[in-house]
């Protein structure tokens, strides 16, 4: 039995595909996307399921989502692909030209490695 099921949820229809591969049959109101961004190493690829994720919403639909990126490399390997640059080719992409430093919760693990965190919110003004 689904977790939904067992919360009383029984009018969500779960897809287990790629965002590439997904073909909704609607457009939706609100999609979150919870660190999933980061670990698409092709940037080419990244900017492209973001915008697959924008095109699946309604007019005035909102996209959230957030993303880990490395700040400091610890002596461990991790699985990310955002760096300083590639957060601020993101953000830049959707016209956030600037941010401060309250906006990134940052996470410091046991390796070294300092990851912080952003969320953002957009909203399609397509009709």
């Amino acid at each position: 039995m689904l977790s939904a099921d067992r919360r009383g949820f029984y009018n969500i229809d779960f897809e287990v595909c790629s965002i590439q591969d997904y073909k909704p049959n609607e457009r939706y109101d609100k999609i979150y996307c919870i660190s999933v961004i980061e670990h698409i190493e092709n940037p080419e690829i990244k900017f492209k399921c973001l915008e697959k994720l924008m095109s699946m919403l309604q007019p005035y639909g909102q996209l959230f989502f957030s993303f880990d990126f490395v700040i400091e490399k610890g002596k461990d390997t991790y699985d990310f692909y955002v760096d300083k640059k590639t957060a601020g080719e993101l953000l830049h992409w959707f016209g956030i030209e600037e941010f401060e430093s309250d906006d990134i919760s940052y996470g410091v693990f046991p390796s070294g490695c300092v990851l912080g965190v952003i969320c953002i919110k957009a909203q399609n003004e397509d009709s």
